[in-house]
């Protein structure tokens, strides 16, 4: 399998918007800016800022602070 950098996955994102707007004639940034739209990825945001606050981050700083106290101890 051929592994793909981050430019080729925004290549890929682009010609699918292109072959969006003009195969099938769907308007993609018109999509994007209904109401119903904007709230959908609101809610999925605000679910992974909940997510990091309550579950991830608690551990990072955890992870962090012992890292640090190992570099600060013995280094």
């Amino acid at each position: 399998m051929k592994k793909r950098g981050f430019i080729g996955y925004i290549v890929i994102i682009i010609i699918a918007v292109v072959l969006l707007k003009f195969w099938f004639e769907i308007d993609v940034l018109e999509w994007l800016t209904k109401p119903e739209v904007k709230d959908f990825f609101t809610k999925i945001f605000n679910i992974i800022v909940m997510i990091w606050e309550n579950y991830i981050s608690p551990i990072f700083r955890k992870v962090l602070n012992f890292i640090n106290y190992i570099i600060s101890r013995y280094l």
